[in-house]
């Protein structure tokens, strides 16, 4: 991340949480990390492999969209919490968290203006002209700027591992953001991403689970738009 971010920027970064920063992990569904594999190579790295195949089976994905569980445990949470609700991306840089239980909240993407929508306190925090922190979520972990350029990628065989799926681990080699450690779990029998494990510098834990996936569906905008709902107070986020 470049040094030149500025302490809006950061703030911004960090208030992510509840899931955003997981946007990160998720677009690596997008991913277009790397090329496709050099001829004559005869022993390419596994996670190199890995990449390849994500990249080759998402390379013509323009929009997605999926159901999601979130879970959140560590020193943060008395106990775990679970979310639930549904991802609508579609690229560029634009998104849709929709977290329905247990509370209703939303985090809505143009691709430059930023919405937090607080349903239970009836406010929308709005960030403004923020195309640059929301690319470079998109961007870092989209391979436009490379993964391993801003990654150390190796092949998770630990604690993080999951059943039927091969896992990714991808620390940040600059961890402006507060990202931590993505584990990112992609299925041995379709190369798509079924789970992403983010564990923070802290020490808490996110599990992401996706579930009823539908790839270039036709997204309406007007999920990357919020429409001002009478009884919410708008805030100016910076």
């Amino acid at each position: 991340m470049s040094s030149s971010r500025t302490a809006s920027d950061e703030r911004f970064a960090r208030g992510l949480a509840l899931g955003v920063v997981l946007l990160a992990g998720v677009l690596l569904l997008s991913a277009l990390f790397v090329g496709p594999a050099e001829a004559g190579e005869q022993r390419a790295e596994p996670e190199k492999v890995v990449l390849q195949q994500l990249s080759k089976a998402y390379a013509k994905v323009d929009s997605f969209e999926a159901d999601f569980a979130q879970t959140s445990s560590g020193m943060s949470y008395a106990q775990p919490m679970v979310q639930i609700g549904r991802l609508y991306v579609q690229r560029p840089h634009k998104m849709h968290w929709d977290f329905r239980e247990p509370t209703r909240q939303q985090y809505i993407s143009d691709g430059s203006t930023f919405w937090w929508v607080d349903h239970s306190a009836k406010t929308t925090t709005v960030y403004r002209k923020m195309d640059s922190v929301l690319s470079h979520f998109f961007d870092l972990l989209t391979g436009l700027s490379g993964a391993t350029e801003n990654f150390k990628v190796s092949l998770e065989s630990g604690e993080f591992t999951r059943p039927g799926a091969s896992t990714l681990k991808l620390v940040p080699r600059k961890d402006g953001a507060g990202l931590g450690t993505l584990y990112v779990h992609i299925s041995e029998e379709s190369s798509l991403v079924v789970a992403v494990t983010n564990v923070t510098p802290f020490g808490d834990t996110t599990l992401l689970e996706l579930g009823e996936m539908k790839l270039n569906e036709k997204q309406e905008q007007a999920h990357f738009q919020w429409t001002k709902t009478e009884g919410f107070k708008l805030i100016e986020g910076g």
